[in-house]
């Protein structure tokens, strides 16, 4: 495999323009990274602007009522066409998720008022927006970033080594998304909401997590299409759910009985299945639904 080309950081974030910030529960808001695509000569048009003003107004509604991830188009057999995507971290609360939506709509348009292409990766959430459709799997590393302090003791590289082994695995089984605390290792993966499981699956094992900062002991990685970390401390909004509780065993009926006691009782294994899909995160954009077209509410405004 050919070494991918990425910058290294440090952890060390920077705020663009604060004024423009909400506040946040937590510091979820710093900008890892942001890129202006494809300057226009002059100022964008009226239409791709308007197009850009409903998108992003409406991620920002969508985002205080709960949904996580959205996709939208307009006037995509135009002349000023516009693809646009925001995500949330899937461990965010809803709150949080809001908060990081509204700094990042308010922040791109203004750090790249010329480009008709933008992208930008705050700590929980990504927006993109463009002229040009990029709804498909992208393997390039973006970004790396790395903890100064590494660990050479073998218990810790081994629960990292499970830790981040899990959660690459489970995310596209769970609709792109697993994080877990195993060890005192506080591990995520995620996907960008319009691939499917099995370029999920691709993305996040283009690059072994152990490519970048062999021994540091944390670090997150950005691919275009889904990013990976792991702390060894609690930099989650909120917790995964505990397992579920083992289902007992059951008892044997009593002889005489004319009904057996279990003939009601859901199998031990629904019980497993709906208690482990009601511990993840639901996302409301479901993936047979990969665009949400805004056209009918542009053409209405």
């Amino acid at each position: 495999m050919v070494a991918p080309r990425v910058l290294l950081f440090l952890f060390s974030f920077t705020l663009l323009q604060p004024s423009l910030l909400q506040s946040a529960p937590t510091d979820f808001i710093s900008v890892i990274y942001q890129d202006c695509l494809r300057n226009s000569s002059s100022s964008l048009t009226t239409s791709f602007s308007r197009n850009l003003n409903i998108a992003l107004g409406n991620f920002s509604t969508m985002a205080s009522q709960g949904t996580y991830y959205s996709t939208a188009t307009a006037s995509a057999s135009g002349t000023d066409p516009l693809y646009a995507v925001f995500q949330c971290r899937g461990d965010l609360t809803v709150e949080t998720c809001y908060v990081c939506v509204q700094n990042a709509t308010a922040l791109l348009p203004n750090a790249c008022p010329k480009s008709v292409g933008a992208r930008i990766q705050l700590d929980g959430c990504f927006l993109r927006y463009d002229n040009r459709s990029f709804f498909s799997l992208d393997t390039n590393v973006r970004l790396a970033l790395c903890n100064v302090k590494n660990d050479s003791d073998i218990t810790t590289l081994t629960a990292i080594q499970n830790a981040m082994g899990r959660v690459i695995s489970l995310a596209p089984q769970q609709q792109g998304f697993a994080f877990v605390v195993e060890n005192a290792v506080y591990a995520e993966a995620q996907c960008i909401g319009y691939i499917d499981s099995s370029e999920c699956s691709e993305c996040l094992t283009s690059y072994s997590y152990g490519s970048f900062c062999v021994s540091s002991i944390g670090k997150g990685v950005f691919i275009r299409s889904c990013f990976y970390g792991f702390q060894l401390y609690n930099f989650f909004d909120r917790l995964p759910s505990p397992p579920p509780a083992p289902t007992p065993a059951p008892t044997a009926p009593l002889r005489g009985n004319a009904a057996s006691p279990l003939a009601d009782t859901v199998p031990a294994s629904s019980i497993m299945s709906l208690t482990e899909s009601n511990g993840h995160m639901q996302w409301n954009e479901p993936r047979s639904r990969k665009l949400q077209n805004l056209q009918d509410l542009i053409n209405t405004t």
